[in-house]
This record gives structure tokens, C-alpha cells and sequence, in this order.
């Protein structure tokens, strides 16, 4: 397989895992209040994942380079470099984790309160990723 058919394949199935994904998320579990209950659950639920996962991967992209930068201090090839690089990424979430738990829920600022405000955020976010995947599909 030639290399632009390669690349093609690889954008198209980025695409269409973006539309299936799209597909999900308006996908009604059930009607009625108790419905659209669970279908914003189901949407918040998504969009954590979703995030979770690219941060996973933003933070496992740094990995090589951490463990580059730590390799010269403990010898190549020895085990401490890997422990400490892997106790420092478990000991950023436990932060994390630590500082969600700090911040009072109820008057968190950062929450919406209003669907029209949800709705604003909703289509900025679209048009800010639509701007950020353009120098990437011109690249390919």
C-alpha cells in the first residue's frame, strides 16, 4: 500500500471514529425526564472519558523524554529510572486527585449552571477543534 493511501485510510478512520462517537452522544437512552437524566450522566460520563484518555496519551507521548532526562542520573538501562518516572506520573494524578478533593464541590466556578451556557461551550469547543485538525489534515 503506497503511502497516501496509507495516510488516507489512517485520516478517514480518525474521521469516522469522530462521527461515531458524535453518533453516541445524541443517541437518546430512553424518554421522558428520567431519560434525559440519563442521558446527560451518559454524556458527562463520555466526555471524562474521553479526556481522560487524552491525557493518558498526551502524558504518554512525554514518557521517552522523561525517561531520557532521568537515564543519565541513575546509569542506562537500570530499573530506578523507569520507577521513579512511573512513581512520578501515579504521584501527579494522586495530586490531582488530592487537589479535586480540596476544591468544594458545591461552589465549584468552574461548574455551568445553564443549558443555554452548555450549549455556548458545546459549539465553541466544535469550532476550536474544527481550527486545531485543519494544519493536521493540510499536513497529510
Amino acid at each position: 500500500m503506497s503511502q497516501f493511501f496509507l495516510a488516507l485510510s489512517m485520516t478517514m478512520i480518525a474521521g469516522l471514529s469522530t462521527l461515531i462517537g458524535w453518533l453516541i452522544s445524541i443517541v437518546p437512552i430512553s424518554s421522558g425526564e428520567k431519560g434525559e437524566g440519563r442521558r446527560k450522566k451518559f454524556l458527562a460520563f463520555s466526555l471524562g472519558l474521553s479526556a481522560g484518555v487524552m491525557v493518558y496519551i498526551s502524558f504518554m507521548e512525554l514518557m521517552p523524554s522523561a525517561l531520557g532526562l532521568i537515564s543519565p542520573l541513575y546509569g542506562d538501562g537500570s530499573k530506578a529510572d523507569d520507577i521513579i518516572v512511573a512513581l512520578a506520573f501515579f504521584g501527579g494524578i494522586g495530586l490531582c486527585a488530592l487537589i479535586d478533593r480540596l476544591v468544594p464541590s458545591e461552589e465549584n466556578p468552574h461548574e455551568i449552571a445553564h443549558e443555554k451556557k452548555l450549549k455556548k461551550v458545546g459549539i465553541a469547543t466544535a469550532i476550536a477543534i474544527t481550527i486545531h485538525n485543519f494544519p493536521e489534515g493540510i499536513a497529510t
